[in-house]
Order: structure tokens, then C-alpha cells, then sequence
């Protein structure tokens, strides 16, 4: 286990199937970390009120989720799509008022057909109602991040490589 301290709030951004998930939790089996996962919560959201489905809540519940665990001097990583300047503004705050360091990582796959392949695969796994169909996905494509730390590209990169650039990034 590599040895980072908190409070620290990592914020991980790009689209669905790119290997959030996977380079999070890489990343905490690492360090410790706790993961903010936003599918889940919303997952959650959309199962006690399918309203909630399509509103900020899930973002918001993370953030709050984030800030208690940033309270307590943890390791969070947020996991989620992070698509929009207020979203990112958002965690970078979260950061802030916990006085916590922050590290902005965008993830992208460069290589679409092992995308579009990593898209399905979750999608069958999961099943239709949770994940995005690879349509869904590219439709979702995600604008840069100006102001990220760190940019990976992760086709053929193994999660644990994903976290160990990570890591090297937090020095």
C-alpha cells in the first residue's frame, strides 16, 4: 500500500467506460482511499425515486460524501462522469473547504473500438438498466478539462498502471 495522506480529494472525470471505476479502485486498494462512486449513488437516487434520475442530487450527495470524509483527514477519490465547469468547479471547493490537497485527473480512451468494447462489456455485466449503451456513451463525450492536473489516456493501460501515474502525480 502506498503511503498518501489526506485530506486529499481526488477527483476523476471522463466519460462512461473510459475505466473510471476501475483506475479508482485500483487507486484505493493502493492507498486506502475512500471512493465517492456518483453511479452508485445515483443508482440508489433513481431506485427510492426515479424523478431523481435526471436532477444534480447524486453529485450533490457526493459532495457532501466527500466533504465528511475529507473532514476526517481520509483519501477520497470521486469517481464520476464530471462533465460540466460547475461540477468541477464543485469538487475543487469541496477540496478547498475541507482544506485538503486536490488533484484533477481527466481520463480519456484513445483507442474507440477497445472503448466501444469496454462499453459493452459493462453494460452486459451491469445490465441495461444501469449502464449506457455505447451510443449513450459517445453521445456523453466529455469536454476537456482546462484546468486538470493530469491528463491519461487509458487503452491498453492496466488499472494499476492508471493509478500508479496517479500517484506519481501526487509526488
Amino acid at each position: 500500500m502506498a503511503v498518501v495522506t489526506g485530506p486529499l480529494l481526488i477527483a476523476l472525470s471522463g466519460p462512461p467506460g473510459v475505466g473510471k471505476s476501475c483506475a479508482a479502485d485500483a487507486l484505493a486498494l493502493c492507498t486506502g482511499a475512500v471512493v465517492v462512486r456518483v453511479d452508485a449513488i445515483e443508482a440508489g437516487l433513481r431506485r427510492h425515486d426515479p424523478a431523481l434520475a435526471d436532477t444534480p442530487a447524486g453529485y450533490l450527495v457526493g459532495y457532501a460524501l466527500a466533504a465528511d470524509h475529507l473532514d476526517r483527514k481520509a483519501v477520497v477519490i470521486a469517481d464520476c462522469v464530471n462533465p460540466l465547469p460547475e461540477t468541477r468547479a464543485a469538487w475543487r471547493a469541496v477540496a478547498a473547504e475541507a482544506g485538503a490537497r486536490f488533484l484533477a485527473v481527466e481520463l480519456r480512451c484513445g483507442d474507440e473500438a477497445l472503448w466501444r468494447e469496454r462499453v459493452e462489456a459493462r453494460r452486459e455485466a451491469a445490465g441495461a438498466a444501469r449502464a449506457p449503451s455505447w451510443e449513450q456513451a459517445r453521445a456523453r463525450r466529455t469536454p476537456p478539462w482546462p484546468e486538470a492536473d493530469l491528463r491519461l489516456d487509458t487503452a491498453r493501460r492496466a488499472p494499476l498502471s492508471v493509478a500508479e501515474s496517479i500517484l506519481a502525480a501526487l509526488g
